[in-house]
């Protein structure tokens, strides 16, 4: 329809009405491209905020684990504080120091927690080229740390 006003237009050499078509199409692309692109923006404010959150959570998940830890090794202090108690004793009888509770004390005090910090959201983001949702060098370096 639109092509054969235009072409009826070109025929009577009608250019006020080709130029008024011509106008409302350019003002229509110009419309459709700046509403595409603001929500292409929409999108990514989206993604940056949902990226945010993910890794204020994956932050949270580290914190609560590192308190954990500090109980788990304060225990292992304790275990350990224990076997050294045992081994500073002046009892001549060896074997009355390496009883039950020695062992127990010594095989605790030597315990390990691996750790792995919560970072695949941080990876994610690295990996798919948008870790730019995070504005400013500074904070993508504050949340790279």
């Amino acid at each position: 329809m639109f092509l054969h006003r235009i072409a009826n237009a070109l025929r009577k050499q009608d250019w006020t009405t080709v130029a008024i078509e011509f106008v409302i199409v350019v003002v229509g692309v110009f419309i459709g491209v700046q509403v595409s692109n603001w929500n292409a923006d929409q999108q990514e404010l989206r993604n940056a905020e949902s990226y945010q959150a993910r890794i204020i959570d994956d932050v949270r998940t580290d914190i609560d684990t590192l308190d954990g830890r500090i109980a788990y090794y304060q225990a292992v202090n304790q275990h350990l504080m224990a076997t050294i108690a045992a081994l500073d004793t002046d009892q001549p009888d060896f074997a009355e120091k390496l009883g039950k509770d020695f062992i127990i004390n010594a095989y605790q005090g030597t315990q390990l927690w691996q750790f792995r910090e919560s970072s695949d959201t941080y990876t994610e983001l690295i990996a798919s080229g948008k870790i730019h949702l995070f504005g400013d060098s500074e904070l993508r370096s504050e949340v790279a740390q």
